[in-house]
């Protein structure tokens, strides 16, 4: 997982409101979606959503991909 090596670099500038997972986990999962053909927001939710289970072996989600 090199690109969440890279991606844990990043700086991170947003607020402290409302933050349930580390802004490498985020991007990970964005990118990921996407190399697999998401076109938006709501094909990455869902492409999380179908993948949770893979996505909570692999990456720091404390409180878990949201399933509704």
């Amino acid at each position: 997982m090199l690109c969440v090596v890279r991606l844990s670099h990043t700086k991170v500038t947003r607020s402290d409101i409302n933050q349930k997972h580390p802004l490498v986990s985020v991007l990970a999962i964005a990118v990921m979606a996407i190399f697999a053909g998401a076109g938006g927001l709501t094909a990455i939710a869902n492409w999380a959503k179908h993948k949770a289970d893979w996505l909570a072996q692999r990456l720091p989600l404390p409180h878990g991909i949201r399933q509704n």
